[in-house]
């Protein structure tokens, strides 16, 4: 015998809300209380929680009714749709499946553009720190080493000891190749830093100290480094005695002073083994002498605002500097780029990043807008089983407007564990996959230290498009299954057989879109293999079998420009 619920409840709710609005209520709560085993307590509590909404005005019949209001209509839509998914487990799994491919995707791409280029550095209270770039017009003499967006020091020194808006502000070299000495020398990649580097970044070093101002006083009188912790590990056996001993650096000696802390890579994506001071330069590069040359870019500047300043402030203050700089050089016109730092921070560098980024993203895109293809024509095959459902509930006063945010309700609660599945399985694969495709780069080529890690931008982004693909795959069949002839719908038997041919269109336009789309990603894919195969089959003009090469670097090993002139011709 089937349950009823408690009489007086109900006659209470027929009391406090009009006919219509009584029987879509009355039809979610009886219907629950009888297939879940509810109890009559809950009966009752769900009944007072209804007394106390407030009824709104329906803008379709000008009726009083109510949608539920608040918390105990969301709960209540929830609910009719948590009933459904389970109800339909075949549909739910597909539709589940299809969303955590196109989220995972998509997830798993953003969390590498967000590692290389949106994330700020991973150092203490980051936002406040300031990277500055330049872009020079005007001036056709002018030296690089690295990137146009660089400074020279002299540069550097202005804009430290003018500046207003900076805690500390410092500088550094980042493409440094030496070779460590020892039994079996090696070649090791490092920075040169101006000597509160450790201090502005607010990274103190695990074990030993950082670099002094006396450190930085004059070329070549302090051969000192801070070594990285993984590199101390490795290559030193993670000897706690090596502070204060000496180590072989392109054949000048060094001290040892510091071992960086866990962790830390500096504030570049390549990752280096070794910091020194920018005075050491011409000892690491033989012959040269970058520190006195005011018309060479060849260092990246950094800053640490003050507590209270803003962006806009810093990009002001440090616009007057070059204002006067400009008018050292005439002609010369300099505009700035003040921003949060982060990796690839460089204009070209993040354009060439943000580029190809676009393009991968709008290839995921592709794959995501085909997964919600399919689950909207799934939508569409079961909007059609309850046709009739949704036309008495049409029928009894529910406006259309309801019915869509019931429909688009179940769809965004389709799209959640889809979601957060594929979102699960992006954040498990990432690291394991970013490091085996580093670990297939060229030998020598050094390896980059990116953070995959899930934070607050790659969750928001995750969920912000599980929710937009809920609504994407949701809208149409919603629209479509609620604009019905009420009296053709209820005449029909079962599954509405007789309006199939007015909804045909909709269908074939998704399947028209899937087979579009995936033309065009295959079309590209094998584009993208031809090209590729074509690559390695380019004839380069001689033998290739039986052939070894060799490279050195003089400037490494300490010669001068002479000593390489004279070595070459032996």
């Amino acid at each position: 015998m089937k349950r009823q619920p408690p009489r007086l409840a109900s006659m209470v709710l027929r009391l406090r809300f009009s006919r219509a609005t009584c029987e879509f209520l009355l039809g979610d709560l009886m219907e629950e209380f009888a297939e879940e085993g509810r109890t009559k307590g809950w009966y009752w509590r769900q009944t007072l929680s209804l007394l106390w909404t407030r009824p709104v005005k329906s803008e379709s019949r000008g009726e009083n009714c109510s949608h539920g209001g608040g918390l105990a209509s969301c709960g209540s839509e929830l609910r009719y749709a948590a009933r459904g998914m389970r109800a339909s487990r075949g549909l739910t799994a597909a539709a589940i499946l299809a969303v955590a491919l196109g989220v995972g995707v998509n997830t798993g791409i953003f969390t590498l553009l967000n590692g290389m280029a949106l994330r700020p550095l991973p150092v203490r209270d980051a936002r406040s720190m300031v990277s500055v770039y330049q872009t020079i017009r005007g001036l056709k003499n002018r030296n690089v080493n690295g990137n146009e967006s660089y400074f020279s020091f002299p540069e550097y020194q202005n804009y430290r000891k003018n500046n207003h808006v900076f805690s500390g502000m410092l500088a550094y070299y980042p493409f440094l190749r030496a070779t460590l000495g020892g039994e079996r020398s090696r070649a090791v990649d490092g920075t040169l830093t101006s000597c509160n580097y450790f201090d502005v970044l607010e990274a103190r070093p695990a074990m030993g100290r950082g670099f002094l101002p006396s450190d930085c006083v004059a070329k070549g009188a302090s051969a000192v480094v801070v070594l990285r912790d993984g590199f101390w590990r490795s290559q030193f056996g993670a000897d706690t005695g090596l502070i204060g001993k000496a180590i072989t650096l392109n054949r000048t000696r060094f001290t040892v002073v510091g071992v960086a802390a866990p962790g830390f890579e500096g504030a570049e994506p390549l990752q280096v083994d070794f910091w020194a001071p920018l005075t050491m330069e011409a000892a690491l590069n033989a012959g040269d002498d970058s520190i006195a040359a005011d018309n060479l870019s060849w260092l990246v500047m950094m800053g640490r605002l003050k507590p209270g300043v803003s962006l806009s402030q810093a990009r002001a203050d440090l616009g007057v500097i070059a204002g006067r700089i400009d008018q050292r050089s005439p002609g010369r016109k300099t505009t700035l780029t003040v921003a949060v730092a982060t990796f690839f921070g460089a204009p070209d560098e993040r354009h060439g990043v943000l580029s190809v980024a676009a393009v991968l993203l709008a290839a995921v895109g592709l794959v995501l807008l085909i997964a919600c293809a399919n689950v909207a024509n799934l939508l569409l095959a079961r909007a059609a089983a309850r046709r009739k459902e949704i036309a008495v509930r049409l029928s009894v006063g529910a406006s259309r407007g309801r019915l869509i945010r019931q429909l688009l309700t179940e769809s965004v609660l389709l799209a959640l564990p889809g979601g957060l599945l594929g979102s699960a399985l992006a954040f498990a694969s990432i690291p394991a996959l970013t490091g085996m495709a580093l670990s297939r780069l060229p030998a020598g080529f050094p390896h980059l230290a990116i953070d995959t890690r899930p934070d607050l931008a790659v969750l928001g982004y995750s969920l912000g498009l599980t929710l937009l693909t809920g609504i994407a795959f949701g809208l149409a069949p919603a629209l479509a299954s609620t604009k019905l002839d009420l009296s053709t719908a209820m005449k029909e038997e079962g599954s509405g057989a007789g309006s199939v041919g007015s909804r045909n269109w909709l269908r074939n336009a998704l399947v028209v879109v899937q087979v579009s789309v995936c033309l065009v990603l295959l079309i590209t894919a094998g584009l993208l293999l031809r090209g590729l195969q074509a690559a390695q089959a380019v004839e380069p003009g001689f033998e290739m079998k039986n052939v070894a090469s060799a490279q050195f670097d003089l400037q490494q090993q300490g010669y001068t420009m002479r000593g390489r002139r004279v070595f070459t011709r032996r």
